[in-house]
């Protein structure tokens, strides 16, 4: 093409058409001008694309983060406030002589546990020091992440106030004043609570109460305690601090759900993968066990609880229980601990959603065991159902 142009141009030059060249000159030039043009606007719109893709990964992960942190802030606020719960119940007793009678000793072990969460910001944060943030075209969702960050970063130092000026308080209290284990191990003993089959070695010796135990040492009655005010200062420390922490985290979720909420009415399109549950769950033959034995303890209509508050002592206390009590129970008596995700638990919570979502409102478990609408016969039929899906699986392997 450009011998071509050579050509005409030598050939305008050689007849001494000093106007047709010029005219001639003067469109090359245009051309090239326009060529550039061409070329810059192509470079730009590649560069936007490029922008606007970095914004939808950035979006997406961020997206990611906050659905995260929103079902494990749920968790962590249930955590909380069964300890709070608990604690209430040891303080209110002693206001009301009449709730000490029977009390269930296990409620005093409850509050003594702590834990501590903190929301997925990675994204966020790295959004804002690597200056990233600026690809966001969303003035409000830029200043919204900096805001969110602050926030959660200011209610995350609250826990940590209320766990070192009530909760540790409480705790050195009731360090001085009782040994806790003593108290529940006469409960455990006398309702013949047995330690899982499948301690190791290290776990049997070292448990802090042996299984074979002979005598109580210093034995504490709940009688006893309620006469003591140090006990009462201790636990009301151990309610402020947990309730108290609950809402710093209730905080957090409202904070986190209002993020979420402005990134959808910003108009981004946000493709995250099932990010909240795994649902390709993987059983072993103790999530049978768990199940079988959960089936077991609802064995008839008469222990089936459908008044659920996600506390289980008083379930265990009275023999009747709600479906996540019944499972928590199971689990503990198979395998010595609760794990709130395991994959028998999942199941039955997957399996709830298909018996009527419009009953469950924040927690599956409860919600749908409490609603008037849930029959005993359906509570079996989840059993049943979860049962069945474990024994497909494990048979066929």
């Amino acid at each position: 093409m450009i011998p071509i142009f050579r050509r005409i141009r030598k050939q305008l030059a050689d007849e001494n058409k000093a106007l047709k060249y010029m005219r001639y000159a003067f469109g090359e030039i245009i051309l090239v001008v326009i060529g550039i043009l061409i070329a810059l606007s192509i470079n730009n719109w590649n560069n936007t694309r490029k922008n606007r893709n970095r914004e939808a990964f950035f979006v997406n992960q961020l997206d990611a983060d906050l659905q995260t942190s929103k079902i494990e802030l749920k968790e962590i606020m249930v955590f909380f406030s069964d300890n709070a719960i608990a604690s209430g119940k040891v303080v209110h007793a002693f206001y009301k002589p009449s709730l000490q009678k029977d009390f269930n000793p296990m409620v005093f072990m409850s509050p003594l546990k702590n834990g501590r969460y903190i929301p997925v910001m990675g994204t966020a944060k790295s959004l804002v020091s690597s200056g990233n943030i600026d690809l966001l075209r969303s003035v409000e969702l830029r200043n919204a992440i900096i805001v969110y960050i602050e926030n959660v970063e200011a209610l995350l130092m609250d826990v940590e106030r209320y766990e070192a000026f009530y909760f540790r308080l409480g705790m050195e209290s009731i360090d001085g004043e009782m040994d806790v284990y003593n108290l529940t191990e006469k409960y455990r003993r006398e309702n013949h609570y047995k330690y899982p089959k499948d301690l190791t070695d290290l776990q049997r010796a070292t448990i802090p109460v042996p299984e074979d135990l002979e005598v109580i040492p210093f034995p504490v009655s709940v009688e006893d305690l309620f006469k003591n005010e140090i006990i009462l200062r201790a636990y009301s420390n151990l309610l402020l601090a947990h309730r108290n922490t609950y809402y710093q985290y209730k905080d957090m979720l409202n904070a986190t759900e209002e993020l979420l909420q402005l990134i959808q009415s910003e108009g981004y399109s946000v493709k995250v993968e099932d990010i909240i549950e795994n649902k390709e769950l993987v059983f072993d033959s103790t999530d049978l066990r768990i199940i079988q034995k959960t089936d077991s303890i609802l064995s008839d209509e008469t222990k089936w609880n459908r008044d659920d508050n996600r506390y289980c002592f008083d379930d265990i206390h009275k023999g009747r229980y709600s479906l996540f009590c019944a499972l928590y129970k199971a689990s503990v008596d198979i395998t010595g601990e609760y794990e709130h995700r395991r994959p028998v638990m999942q199941q039955v919570r997957f399996i709830i959603d298909k018996y009527g979502q419009d009953r469950v409102i924040n927690h599956r478990l409860m919600d749908w065991n409490n609603h008037t609408e849930t029959s005993f016969g359906e509570v079996k039929q989840v059993l049943k159902e979860a049962t069945d899906s474990i024994e497909i699986q494990l048979y066929n392997r």
